[in-house]
């Protein structure tokens, strides 16, 4: 019988174990090297599984990445009589927190119900959502990772009509034109807005009134 931590052709790679083996950063070795053992019991691949009718993994009991969670973890029991292995089984086990990938689009996400798992969100929206890590906080308390399913939304910039839809769907305001304003502008700039740019916006709504739209100036 031989133990050991390494990677053997055949084995399961997850995760990050992926990129390591084909950018050439691990060593994989060939089963032919163990055909003299009776068993190989191995650690170092995080997938419990069963190489062959004689090499095991035991896998990591926690998962290490949000790749990894939608494996079972555990451990292996083993009866051997005179040499020989008579029964195996594995014996999965639950881990003490909760690992999930979510994946869904924006406004179905923030209504869903509050979940305390371990989470990485992976959004369908086709346009950039404003702040959505953050709102995301309120439903998933342990989010930790956010990313897009189409990458080039993550790059999209917003245009003004949809950062103020965002704004008034998020925050669901009921206010007049100035107070909007101004917690609109909070919102944005993440600051109170000074009171001669305020002033200058009253002026200019006052106008726009007056004049139904038509503006003649903007100081």
């Amino acid at each position: 019988m031989a133990l050991g931590h390494f990677a053997i052709e055949r084995g399961i790679f997850t995760g990050e174990e992926i990129s390591l083996k084909f950018m050439g950063l691990e060593e994989v070795f060939p089963l032919e090297l163990f055909k003299n053992f009776d068993f190989l019991l191995l650690g170092h691949l995080h997938r419990l599984q069963k190489v062959s009718s004689k090499v095991f993994y035991s896998g990591s009991i926690l998962p290490y990445s949000f790749e990894e969670s939608v494996h079972k973890k555990g451990v292996w029991f083993f009866e051997i009589k005179n040499s020989v292995l008579v029964k195996e089984e594995p014996i999965y086990l639950s881990p003490s927190f909760e690992m999930k990938i979510v994946k869904g689009y924006f406004k179905d996400l923030i209504n869903s119900p509050k979940d305390e798992a371990y989470i990485k969100v992976i959004l369908k929206d086709k346009e950039p959502v404003l702040h959505p890590f953050e709102r995301l906080k309120t439903v998933f308390p342990n989010l930790l990772l956010l990313e897009y399913e189409d990458k080039k939304t993550e790059i999209s910039s917003f245009s003004e009509d949809f950062i103020m839809e965002e704004f008034l769907e998020s925050k669901k305001i009921e206010l007049n034109e100035e107070e909007l304003f101004k917690k609109f502008y909070k919102y944005i700039e993440e600051k109170e807005i000074e009171d001669k740019l305020f002033e200058a916006f009253k002026k200019y709504l006052k106008e726009f009134k007056e004049n139904q739209g038509e503006v003649k100036s903007w100081p």
